[in-house]
Formats: C-alpha cells, structure tokens, sequence
C-alpha cells in the first residue's frame, strides 16, 4: 500500500491506520493485546493500566528546527500537562495522554516534519548523534544527514516491524564520541575520505551485550545499511560494514 507513495504520504498514512486500529479497539474488533504492537510501532506506550499512554517523538540526530520545537512545544501545551521529557536517544515523550490524543499529536508533529513511526517496539530506534555535529573543531565531517538517511531509510522497511530486539545505532564526527557510540549496537566513527573516493567513511564498533539477539540479527542491519544512500557522493554503508562480511 505505501509504495510508490512520498515518504510525507507515507508517514500520514501511518497515522490514519493508528487511528483506524484505536477505532477497532475500542469498538471490541481487537485486544489490548492485539492493539499493543501497532501502538507500540507509532511510538504509544500504555501508563496506569492503559488507562492513560505515553508517546514517543523521535528526533534523528538531536536536531530540530525552530518550527519543529514549536510544534513539539504546541503538543506537550494542549496534550502533554506542559511537561515534556527529554530522553538520553534524543527524544521527546509526552506522558498522560489519552488514546486518541496520540493521533492528533502526531498529525501536529507530522505537518513540521517530526515523526514517531519506530520510536517504541522492536525496531531501528532513534539514530542518535554527537549533540554538537557541525560545530566541533575536530570533527571530520557533519554525520547529521547520515542520521536522517538511516532513519528514514529503516521507517517503513518491511523488516523494521519484525526485529528480534530493539536496535540502537549511533554517530560522531568527532574521536571524543559525544554521542557515546560505544554503548550502541552499531556505532559509527567519521573516517578520513579517501582522496579517490571523496566520499565519507566510517568506522564502526559493535556491542552485541548491548541486546540479547543473535549475531544474524546484527548482520541484517549491516545488509541493509549497505542499501541505505544519502544524498551525496556514494552510498554510507559500502564502507560501513566492510569489516563485517
């Protein structure tokens, strides 16, 4: 149903079908428990015995716009009690909200291009990054666009829905890992381009303590990274996974 179709188009559709699968539960066409993974994929987390929910806003990389963060800031006034949390992945979470609420939250958010598909369950979570990319003296090169890459990439990937665990993946520009890539489970260091390749390399490092899936698990997101493209040069994971295969 969502091929062919602008990644805008997408995430709203997204949205529609969370609204869609609430309107089944609470007409008794499923169960909590049936509901459970298809909130959990939009980033809806149940509080209080489901009585209320939390959501999950992803922020790729740690970095928003002025108009992102007014949105978020519109959203946490009207649904979230004022009072948004900040979490170490560089997300926002909104707590006490009603069902239905996570729906107009999210169509907000949608309209400034902040997104919360993937943000809970077991999914690519939020790619993270060094919170001063762009800006640091010693960095090699800005790995935000990497971040968005990767996120928007794995958000609608038919194997992002049915991963064993959670996966955790971050990126730094900078040798000081201010993104604490180390405790990631895939974490990508910026590497010296070569003057043949002029395109950004990476490092990486795996941890597989950091989750309790098979080491295939950790090879299927460096398969699939190595589809992954930015806008520039060449595609990222060419270089990301050569140490892997």
């Amino acid at each position: 149903m969502l091929r062919g179709m602008s990644e805008e188009a997408r995430y709203r559709a997204a949205i529609d079908d969370h609204e869609k699968q609430i309107e089944r539960f609470r007409r008794g066409e499923i169960s909590a428990e049936e509901l459970r993974p298809l909130r959990l994929a939009m980033g809806v987390y149940a509080q209080l015995a489901e009585v209320k929910h939390m959501q999950r806003i992803k922020i790729p990389g740690g970095a928003v716009s002025a108009d992102q963060l007014d949105a978020i800031a519109d959203v946490t006034e009207r649904w979230g009690r004022g009072l948004a949390h900040v979490t170490t992945r560089q997300d926002f979470q909104l707590h006490y909200l009603e069902l239905e609420d996570t729906v107009e939250v999210q169509r907000v958010l949608a309209e400034r291009g902040v997104y919360t598909v993937g943000a809970c369950a077991d999914t690519v979570r939020n790619v993270t990054a060094s919170p001063y990319a762009g800006v640091l003296d010693d960095e090699l090169f800005d790995v935000t666009p990497y971040a968005h890459a990767i996120t928007h990439y794995f958000a609608f990937h038919q194997h992002n829905r049915r991963l064993p665990r959670k996966f955790k993946i971050g990126l730094t520009g900078s040798a000081q890992d201010h993104a604490q890539v180390m405790i990631n489970d895939l974490g990508f260091f910026a590497a010296f381009p070569t003057f043949e390749e002029r395109a950004a390399r990476f490092n990486q490092a795996v941890d597989r303590h950091t989750n309790w899936g098979p080491t295939g698990y950790y090879m299927l997101i460096a398969r699939l990274l190595e589809t992954t493209g930015v806008d520039l040069d060449r595609p990222m994971g060419t270089r990301i996974v050569d140490s892997l295969t």
